[in-house]
C-alpha cells in the first residue's frame, strides 16, 4: 500500500508541481516507474491470496 501512496505522491509531484519530494525531475519519473511497478506486483500478490482464501473449502 505505501508503494502506491508513493508512486501516487510522484505522480502529483510530476503534473501539478506539488513538492513532495526534492529530486531532480528524472528522478521522480524514474521513482514513479519503480514504484508502480512495486504497486502492480503486490495488488497481483493480494489477489492470489484472496483467490486461495475464496476457492479453499470454508469449515462450518
Amino acid at each position: 500500500m505505501a508503494c502506491l501512496v508513493i508512486a501516487v505522491e510522484l505522480y502529483e509531484d510530476l503534473t501539478e508541481g506539488k513538492q513532495h519530494f526534492r529530486l531532480p525531475r528524472w528522478v521522480k519519473l524514474t521513482a514513479l516507474c519503480g514504484f508502480a511497478f512495486w504497486a502492480v506486483l503486490e495488488a497481483q500478490k493480494v489477489r492470489r491470496r484472496l483467490d486461495g482464501l475464496l476457492r479453499s473449502p470454508q469449515p462450518l
